[in-house]
């Protein structure tokens, strides 16, 4: 049976972030940041907004040129993270995310059209058109029920690095977030405007994972399923049903 709007949740949207529909697909920037070290990361998650196979190009660039690069492929409203590591150490100046997403022929919408802020990540000072963006949500985030054309294919996004101590963690550069089949992460907590940053550990009267294996892997309260902690310890939630982990 084919699927439909109603099979496919909007999860970019319940993980709280800005969404951006590119051509074939829905991205939204989870984070970019820099350590002390010059290593840089830029994670992003992208979701396939029409039926079928589709392949999504991501390509990070400094002043310097390109930086980062990654090939994407998604089928059936199917949802990834990806991570962008990159030499941060001499960087000045902006950072640009493309994306290009074309429609394959034939495919069909999955996913609502969104029309929304064109920032993939929040500036200082954006709470205020940040938190009229979201009061437009629900008037233009969606499309209306009148047939909408794809949008274009490629996009450009200027990206905010920000700046943070330690070493940048351990984690896979791509992984499922969500696929047909799976229950829908649940609702993020979300502060209109707020900073990109980690999820907010869950309170400790109530942890969401056992402790942890010899193997190396922790338990899932909610699904049971058990994963490398080094896999989740960067997202903080649970790769399979999106419970928030306690690591």
């Amino acid at each position: 049976m084919p699927l439909s709007e109603a099979d496919v949740p909007d999860v970019l949207d319940l993980l709280g972030l800005t969404i951006t529909e590119v051509g074939s697909a829905h991205v939204g920037v989870e984070w970019a940041r820099r350590w002390p070290s010059g290593a840089g990361r830029v994670v992003v998650v992208v979701q396939s907004a029409y039926s079928g196979a589709l392949l999504v190009d991501l390509a990070l660039a400094g002043p310097a040129g390109q930086l980062a690069s990654r090939q994407v492929a998604l089928a059936h409203g199917e949802v990834r993270r990806c991570r962008l590591p990159f030499d941060a150490a001499a960087l000045s100046g902006a950072l640009i995310l493309s994306i290009k997403a074309p429609v394959p022929a034939g495919a069909s919408r999955l996913r609502p059209v969104w029309v929304r802020s064109e920032a993939a990540v929040p500036t200082p000072g954006s709470s205020v058109l940040g938190a009229l963006f979201g009061a437009l949500k629900q008037a233009v985030g969606r499309g209306g029920s009148a047939p909408t054309p794809a949008s274009s294919p490629v996009r450009e996004l200027p990206l905010e690095l920000q700046g943070v101590e330690g070493e940048p963690p351990i984690a896979a550069e791509e992984e499922v977030v969500w696929q047909v089949g799976m229950d829908a992460p649940p609702q993020a907590s979300l502060a209109i405007g707020r900073a990109p940053g980690p999820a907010a550990p869950p309170p400790a009267t109530e942890p969401a994972v056992a402790a942890p294996a010899d193997d190396g892997k922790a338990s899932c309260l909610s699904c049971h399923g058990r994963f490398y902690r080094e896999l989740v310890r960067e997202a903080m939630r649970c790769p399979g049903c999106g419970q928030s982990w306690e690591m």
